[in-house]
């Protein structure tokens, strides 16, 4: 389901960039600074070049913000690694201690408190 909505996005995404190109043909210049010529451009691609340059800047400022989280995350999976060592060292030692037990308790006689 999530693939049909995604597809039906880019599609009327792609039919609104045709659109906007279709429609907005004129030429037009466009100076980038005081130092440089004047370039003819059609309008449309001002329009992309301005939606593409605010989804980068989009995407920029989610990663800078995000970069937290990242740090957090990062130093979690390594406490929880440092923990799953420990959690196997104390079962080996723990069933280490259980079988020296087991084995102890062979050769010792068992008291029943019932033949008293």
């Amino acid at each position: 389901m999530i693939r049909f909505v995604r597809a039906v996005l880019y599609i009327l995404f792609a039919a609104a960039i045709a659109w906007l190109a279709t429609s907005n043909i004129e030429i037009v210049e466009f100076t980038f600074s005081p130092m440089h010529e004047p370039v003819e451009t059609p309008v449309y691609l001002i329009g992309l070049f301005a939606v593409a340059a605010g989804f980068i800047f989009g995407c920029v400022m989610v990663w800078i913000n995000s970069f937290g989280q990242y740090l957090t995350i990062k130093k979690q999976k390594k406490e929880i690694k440092t923990l799953n060592k420990r959690i196997e060292k104390l079962e080996k030692q723990n069933a280490a201690s259980h079988d020296t037990h087991d084995r102890h308790s062979l050769f010792r006689p068992h008291h029943d408190h019932n033949d008293e």
